[in-house]
């Protein structure tokens, strides 16, 4: 009970400590409340690879929802790569849904980068799958703990940098 009280208090600060650039990009209104789980949903990965909610139990999972054409997004996806291969070894994931854009450019995005995209690459057609998140904007980060709880939803970069997200994802991992 203790580790939840103190991982639900980091989360609290990590909201308020992140300044003008952290934006909660959960409700899909500003009057609905936040979807404490992920949706259920089914994608196909870029090579071919079925990914389905089910795949991300007893996984800690980060989603990033990007465009080719953001340039935040494109600073901050060569830093998932670095955090998954930091996490090597451990019950973690990253998993990059490219959105607000054509199949092809998020195709061809990800093949020009081979070297940032070690993780699983989706186009979200019709912005579906953003759209059951409440990602509006690029980049929109949401982690989830093994249990598929969303624990953290970020909007915009710096992310990757703040200490409290660390402290948040060695905690529950």
């Amino acid at each position: 009970m203790k580790n939840v009280a103190a991982l639900l208090f980091l989360s609290v600060i990590i909201f308020v400590s992140f300044g003008p650039n952290a934006h909660v990009a959960i409700a899909a209104k500003a009057d609905e409340s936040p979807t404490p789980t992920v949706p259920d949903f089914e994608m196909v990965s870029l090579d071919g690879k079925r990914f389905t909610q089910d795949d991300m139990n007893g996984k800690v999972t980060l989603f990033i929802f990007w465009a080719p054409w953001c340039g935040v997004c494109r600073h901050e996806l060569p830093k998932a790569h670095l955090l998954q291969e930091e996490m090597a070894g451990k019950d973690f994931q990253v998993i990059s849904v490219g959105f607000h854009d054509s199949k092809t450019n998020v195709s061809e995005y990800v093949k020009r980068h081979p070297k940032v995209f070690t993780f699983p690459a989706f186009h979200d057609k019709k912005d579906q799958l953003a759209n059951s998140f409440g990602a509006r904007a690029t980049p929109t980060f949401f982690l989830f703990d093994k249990n598929r709880m969303l624990v953290v939803p970020y909007r915009g970069g710096g992310l990757f940098e703040h200490p409290q997200f660390k402290k948040i994802l060695n905690k529950l991992l």
